[in-house]
């Protein structure tokens, strides 16, 4: 009884925090416009303050006075400065109150967390023709897997900015090889990512930023990690299947990779993504 009240308690904690964890790929269920409502409010607190404290520094700078009655030369530019900041600092304060850049960065991080699990979980689905959604995540799970090492190298870079960028740059051109919506979804996410550290990140007094960082700022070891369990499910099956227990081809696979150019190849040649995938893994 003792550990289900404490069970019970910590799932509790994490519910009323809006920040679970959850899914093979740490699927990422939270309420965005909750974190954006919580943001605006802890973002207008840090600009107040800031303000505030500026406001307050100005004022005692220009009570100063020198020998002549005068405003010191160096309170004088400082002074400018000030006002130059708080002019900033009111533009930024107006464009988090009355922008739903927040909002749309915070959702686009949850489906991108999502679309990873997806993309993982497809591996499963059953072959029908009904299916065309877990077709465009398997063919994302396979490039996925067939670039691990690149995302892993990309994602070794320190400064975590760079690391987003090398990341979106890698997502980039798995889509250019073979668009699906799962690689515009991750991009969408890594920007959102970036957007929030390079508007919060530095800031100790949005808390809510912080935490979200802390927690989902790691999409590249997300990334990593899901690319690893597609690679090794897939290695696992006979030939290489990207479906469950199938084997051969019925024509679908053609039909289904037709917008795809194949440069080089004979007129009519379609390389199906199962043998495609299996001639990646043999090359690397």
């Amino acid at each position: 009884m003792g550990i289900r009240i404490l069970l019970l308690s910590v799932l509790m904690v994490l519910l009323n925090a809006n920040l679970v964890l959850a899914g093979s790929s740490g699927d990422a269920t939270f309420d965005s416009l909750f974190l954006t409502r919580q943001l605006t409010q802890e973002a207008g607190t840090y600009y107040k303050n800031r303000m505030n404290a500026l406001t307050q520094e100005r004022v005692r700078l220009s009570s100063a006075r020198d020998q002549n009655g005068d405003i010191p030369p160096d309170n004088l530019e400082r002074i400018a400065e000030i006002n130059s900041h708080l002019q900033e600092l009111s533009g930024q304060k107006q464009k988090i109150e009355g922008s739903d850049k927040a909002w749309k960065s915070f959702e686009a991080v949850r489906v991108m967390y999502q679309t990873l699990n997806q993309a993982e979980a497809s591996l499963d689905q059953k072959d029908t023709w009904s299916s065309d959604e877990a077709w465009l995540d398997q063919a994302t799970g396979g490039l996925l897997a067939s670039y691990r090492n690149e995302l892993q190298a990309a994602n070794t870079a320190v400064d975590i900015g760079k690391r987003l960028q090398k990341l979106d740059a890698l997502i980039q051109k798995m889509n250019q090889q073979a668009p699906t919506p799962g690689f515009k979804k991750m991009r969408d996410g890594l920007n959102g990512l970036f957007w929030l550290m390079n508007t919060f990140g530095d800031k100790t007094g949005v808390p809510v930023v912080s935490d979200f960082l802390q927690k989902y700022g790691e999409a590249g070891t997300a990334m990593v990690d899901a690319s690893e369990r597609i690679f090794n499910t897939i290695r696992s099956r006979a030939g290489n299947q990207l479906l469950p227990g199938r084997h051969g081809d019925d024509g679908r696979y053609d039909a289904f990779e037709t917008p795809i150019p194949r440069p080089g190849r004979p007129h009519g040649y379609h390389q199906t993504p199962t043998a495609r995938f299996a001639t990646c893994l043999r090359k690397r």
